[in-house]
């Protein structure tokens, strides 16, 4: 997000063009005003407008309410084309905090110095203050944080040290753990200490998405699990619902035989919703 416009620090810049390819004109509409909303605006950032400076241009406004923002994008058929009526979606989500590139796995001699920010006392974006662990306790008798650098100490040792840091208002919580090996690792006189230390895995996990592609329901869902889903008319009647026990990943769902007509889709997974409207034509 960039404060394109110079009257908020939530804007993201969509078009600057505002028509097809086939000179139909387009019009935006936000479908969840409570994430987003969508402007025409003079773009005049210097530093990130680039060509499309002192122009006019299509740009999305979020609320700070975190989610995905649904944009209905048409235009009117022109000779030879059929007309245009697609959902975009723009997520408005916490950034990932990010660890000085210094805190990594390494070997030490005895008494080594490391390098400054080896142990970094905050993190990049926000200077959110960094907690460590030394195999699970607070401090450890083999090496020692000066500063921001690490101290080793004389005798031989495995120590995974772990970083975290807290959820703030604009990023996720912070945890990664590294390995520092003092000395000669297979003499190590702690090898039972860090061996019984609990190994913390946060694989990198698919968000949960939901959207029509080509008249079918696609979902990626971010951990197996009870999904339903439900396609109900502008009138509030149910078309179509369906509930099944899913694996992580996407699952493309046709929804062909649910006639022309506007409707409204709602799927749940655990806390997870995703809802959206959809004009099958």
């Amino acid at each position: 997000m960039v404060n394109y416009s110079g009257t908020s620090d939530y804007e993201t810049l969509l078009t600057t063009s505002f028509t097809t390819v086939q000179g139909g004109a387009l019009t935006f509409e936000s479908l969840t005003p409570e994430i987003l909303t969508v402007k025409l605006a003079t773009c005049t950032n210097s530093k990130y407008c680039y060509s499309a400076l002192n122009s006019t241009a299509v740009m999305a406004e979020f609320t700070t309410v975190l989610g995905d923002g649904k944009i209905r994008v048409t235009a009117p058929a022109v000779s030879g084309y059929r007309a245009m009526d697609d959902t975009i979606t723009v997520t408005f989500a916490k950034g990932q905090q990010r660890i000085y590139s210094k805190f990594k796995n390494r070997t030490l001699t005895f008494g080594a110095v490391t390098e400054a920010n080896a142990l970094p006392d905050t993190m990049m974006a926000e200077q959110i203050p960094v907690s460590y662990t030394y195999n699970g306790a607070e401090f450890s008798p083999y090496l020692q944080k000066v500063g921001t650098t690490i101290v080793a100490g004389t005798e031989n040792a495995i120590v995974k040290i772990t970083a975290t840091a807290p959820e703030t208002d604009h990023y996720e919580a912070f945890e990664k753990s590294i390995t520092v090996i003092v000395g000669d690792s297979a003499a190590a006189v702690n090898k039972d200490e860090y061996y019984a230390t609990p190994i913390i895995s946060k694989a990198d996990v698919a968000p949960f998405r939901t959207q029509v592609q080509n008249n079918s329901l696609l979902l990626q869902v971010p951990q197996a699990g009870l999904v339903q889903w439900t396609v109900f008319s502008s009138l509030g009647k149910v078309v179509a619902s369906n509930k099944e026990h899913m694996s992580a990943g996407s699952h493309l769902i046709s929804l062909e035989q649910i006639p022309t007509g506007s409707y409204f889709l709602k799927v749940r997974q655990g806390t997870n919703v995703g809802s959206f409207h959809w004009n099958k034509r």
